[in-house]
């Protein structure tokens, strides 16, 4: 047995032996186990090795994995949050993955099945370090900056994080109609957010704005938001630096169609029908 395989497997032994003491899996089925993973790490342990041998030994753990879930489920087991037998499979999926971006890591469609299976399991630490990497290795694919920008906003609700994360890209990609449309879009969906909690906390509209002190969300002092930005000021300014440097006459179509999905846009509307 190659020094590499011996490794791996050697670091699955506390999982397995877990399997058996709580009764998830018979030792005859650990054996198999054992048998399955040791053919995978040899496949995947080869120079010659493909990218096909990484996803059929991934599809095997997801179906294992499945597997455990449905047989703990159904016998009522109950393990800690700590247990090496609730997320190791899952844990060893993600080293895999690891594994094959090392050789792998121009496939686009790897990353992208790497960052479905995260999302699918709520590994929001690993999401995080995932997108760093992907944007590090292609920071020319627009697509994983605005995948990055999105979880940051709508899953972490870190607008910062998002806006800092779409500049960034902008600053590599000037030329990037889909980055300035996405870069627009959530603008638009930061002004729509903050717009619709002020309802919720009754807080006063612009027009009584001089008459009482109304207090600002987290968000508008993060970002010097007021209720006179709420007429889309920012996106304004995003699409007019755009129109800068994109020459695309479908730039200005989808920016309105853009637009248009949002309350208290009409003037920004206007400015584009116009260009």
């Amino acid at each position: 047995m190659s020094e590499s395989v011996h490794y791996h497997l050697e670091k699955m032994v506390p999982e397995l032996e877990e399997y058996v003491k709580t009764k998830i899996f018979s030792q005859d089925e650990v054996k198999n186990i054992v048998k399955k993973r040791t053919q995978m790490e040899y496949r995947i342990s080869k120079n010659m090795a493909e990218k096909a041998d990484f996803l059929k030994y991934i599809e095997y753990e997801l179906n294992l994995e499945t597997l455990r879930k449905a047989r703990k489920e159904r016998l009522g087991i109950k393990l800690k949050h700590d247990s090496p037998a609730e997320h190791s499979i899952v844990g060893h999926i993600y080293q895999i993955f690891d594994r094959a971006l090392r050789k792998f890591g121009g496939d686009v469609s790897l990353w992208l099945q790497y960052i479905e299976c995260a999302k699918q399991n709520n590994s929001s630490s690993i999401l995080g370090r995932l997108f760093a990497r992907a944007i590090q290795v292609h920071p020319m694919k627009p697509g994983f900056w605005i995948m990055a920008a999105s979880w940051e906003f709508e899953q972490n609700g870190n607008v910062g994080a998002a806006r800092k994360l779409m500049q960034r890209a902008l600053r590599i990609n000037p030329q990037a109609e889909k980055l300035w449309l996405e870069y627009f879009r959530l603008e638009w969906m930061f002004i729509n957010l903050l717009k619709e909690r002020r309802k919720v906390l009754g807080l006063k509209d612009q027009e009584q704005e001089g008459q009482i002190e109304i207090p600002q969300l987290e968000e508008e002092k993060e970002s010097t938001f007021s209720l006179k930005s709420f007429d889309g000021i920012v996106p304004i300014i995003i699409y007019k630096n755009a129109c800068s440097v994109l020459q695309s006459q479908s730039f200005h179509k989808n920016a309105l169609e853009i637009a248009k999905q949002y309350e208290g846009s009409e003037k920004c509307q206007a400015l584009i029908i116009e260009t």
